[in-house]
């Protein structure tokens, strides 16, 4: 599957951080719940935003390929995607591109006497 970036609908830094994502396949949708830690939705703007769950999803044992996925998004924004929809505007992230945003960690001096996260050997008092 091809990927792509788009922009964090969240950043509100002046360039803002890009993610690779990929669209989900059929299989992915279907078990959608396994993957909605994942999932984002395209916003009309471009943008990325968050999704979960709103309830499960529907299914018609007459038509097997209709469903209609509850989903939410922020405060109080709900809606439903039939199969059409979420092709469309559901990806996966695949890679996220903010390693220099982060914030640096603190340095270790090391001193055998304190501190379990180097295994007793930085000088950093416990926490």
């Amino acid at each position: 599957m091809d990927s792509f970036q788009l922009p964090d609908g969240y950043d509100r830094h002046k360039t803002r951080r890009q993610l690779t994502v990929r669209r989900l396949t059929d299989a992915e949708i279907y078990d959608l719940p396994q993957h909605i830690h994942r999932v984002k939705l395209i916003c009309n703007d471009g943008q990325l935003r968050d999704v979960r769950m709103n309830g499960s999803i529907r299914r018609w044992k007459t038509m097997p390929d209709r469903i209609s996925i509850p989903l939410k998004v922020g405060f109080r924004e709900a809606f439903r995607l039939d199969l059409l929809d979420a092709r469309r505007d559901l990806v996966m992230v695949v890679e996220d591109h903010s390693g220099e945003d982060t914030v640096p960690e603190r340095e270790h001096r090391h001193n055998p006497d304190y501190c379990a996260k180097c295994n007793g050997v930085c000088q950093m008092p416990k926490e």
